[in-house]
């Protein structure tokens, strides 16, 4: 049976039309159903919490001195799901969080707190009939030894003039890491090299890059890579060519072939690739991009046998499901161990957004973030949920690290619960006969907010 329905977006579906309090709060991507006037949340330095407030008509944020606050609106696509199944029902599934000027408010919201620096922040949200309280504790944390990125094709982009701060907001949202694309956007002269070195200096002054893991390099020629280094404004990571896109198990010899033309020029190669298909024609490639839900523990074990660089990827999701999106950069990808985890993607298309003359013209399909009239960031709820679970491996890494006699005890325990096949109940997205049921509403199978706490005893903090 369906684990649950997922309590906080069938909540929502009463909050949108009856906002009349008591307001109350909890973290964005909780699935217990608690709900609170207070509530205490550890975030590393660099980092934002987004707590969601709901059953009320307004919040005004009044932070003391050293952290920031923005409210944005929860906005809510309200449609029958599971049809024809015995889960069906009418559901609100929390999506878009746009500003009040770009929205009608629906009753829930969610506030950005963003310290810039250690310390303890305590910031009442005042509604329109209570106040409730977020409690920001700000510390110091090892920074990710897994790369987080997301695949970033420009053309994709809202305003390409914008990409800089693109890139920015993915680093707020604990990326480390992207893909660039060697695609001409606005006015730069079409050369393969220069397009790549521009967009990779842009990310780099934009502080999304970490120079431990190497970029991926999509849509450039072979001889592009050495010559895209003579454009270099700093020093890069390594670059790695793109293989052939998520290819058939029939496609080895293509597979192969172009393999070899990466290692002609000096340059490693991965594609993304269903686990099974790596096991068969995988030989050539440097390193396998594995598909969430393909992974397991024979492909983890191949992979280090033959010395390949494993990654992970993810184009199952869109911006819905913070909870599930959590579990995605979290405690899943901990779990599973890859070097580098992609997702598939930030702006999904230029055209699903605000338009400048102010139509709702959002899509709905794979974009984890939107824009606005101007062609800024809107963030989503998974969005937000992706930093979440970014801040879990963080500490879960770092619980690891210090390799304590409890500490093992409690990350086996929780290794246990985690399906390599992502999944919960091995339900996936051709459960329903709508694409989106599954990833809207799935509910992992571990409760992070609890977990999170857990870490942060074991580690004293």
């Amino acid at each position: 049976m369906e684990r649950a329905l997922f309590f906080f977006a069938a909540a929502l579906l009463a909050v949108a039309v009856y906002a009349n309090g008591p307001a109350s709060v909890a973290e964005l991507s909780d699935t217990s159903g608690a709900r609170a006037e207070a509530l205490t949340v550890t975030i590393p330095v660099g980092s934002h919490v987004a707590v969601a407030v709901t059953n009320t008509d307004a919040v005004t944020p009044n932070p003391p001195a050293g952290i920031a606050a923005t409210v944005r609106v929860m906005w809510l696509e309200q449609r029958r799901v599971f049809v024809g199944k015995a889960e069906e029902r009418d559901a609100a599934i929390p999506y878009y969080l746009p500003l009040p000027k770009d929205c009608t408010p629906t009753g829930s919201w969610v506030v950005e707190l963003a310290p810039q620096a250690a310390g303890t922040y305590v910031v009442p949200l005042v509604c329109n009939s209570n106040t409730v309280t977020v409690t920001v504790r700000c510390v110091e944390i090892t920074r990710s030894g897994i790369g987080y990125g997301f695949y970033t094709d420009p053309v994709r982009m809202a305003d390409p003039d914008k990409e800089g701060v693109y890139y920015a907001d993915m680093a707020a949202h604990g990326m480390n890491t992207f893909t660039p694309y060697a695609r001409e956007v606005g006015p730069r002269p079409w050369d393969y090299a220069q397009c790549l070195a521009s967009h990779i200096d842009t990310a780099i002054a934009a502080g999304l890059v970490d120079n431990r893991f190497p970029l991926l390099c999509l849509s450039t020629g072979y001889a592009d890579l050495a010559r895209a280094q003579g454009f270099a404004k700093t020093p890069w990571p390594e670059l790695w060519g793109y293989g052939n896109d998520e290819p058939a198990i029939t496609a080895g010899a293509a597979v192969a072939e172009t393999s070899a033309a990466w290692h002609a020029v000096g340059a490693k190669t991965a594609t993304a690739i269903d686990g099974a298909t790596a096991l068969a024609i995988g030989a050539p490639l440097d390193g396998w991009i594995i598909h969430m839900d393909s992974m397991s523990g024979g492909v983890v074990s191949a992979a280090k046998a033959a010395g390949k660089r494993r990654w992970l990827y993810n184009c199952a999701l869109r911006g819905s499901n913070a909870a599930l999106h959590r579990y995605m950069t979290g405690v899943y990808t901990w779990a599973t161990a890859p070097e580098v985890c992609l997702i598939w993607t930030y702006m999904h298309s230029a055209t699903s957004r605000i338009t400048p003359a102010g139509a709702w013209a959002m899509e709905r399909v794979y974009d984890t973030a939107s824009a606005d009239r101007e062609g800024n960031p809107i963030p989503t709820v998974a969005l937000e949920g992706l930093q979440e679970g970014i801040i879990d491996s963080r500490l879960l890494q770092e619980l690891e690290r210090r390799d304590t006699r409890q500490g093992r005890i409690y990350l086996g325990e929780l290794r246990r619960q985690v399906p390599l096949t992502f999944w919960p109940d091995g339900r996936n997205r051709d459960y329903s006969s709508y694409v989106w049921d599954v990833p809207d509403l799935a509910v992992p199978p571990v409760d992070m907010v609890k977990m999170r706490r857990d870490v942060l005893r074991l580690l004293g903090m």
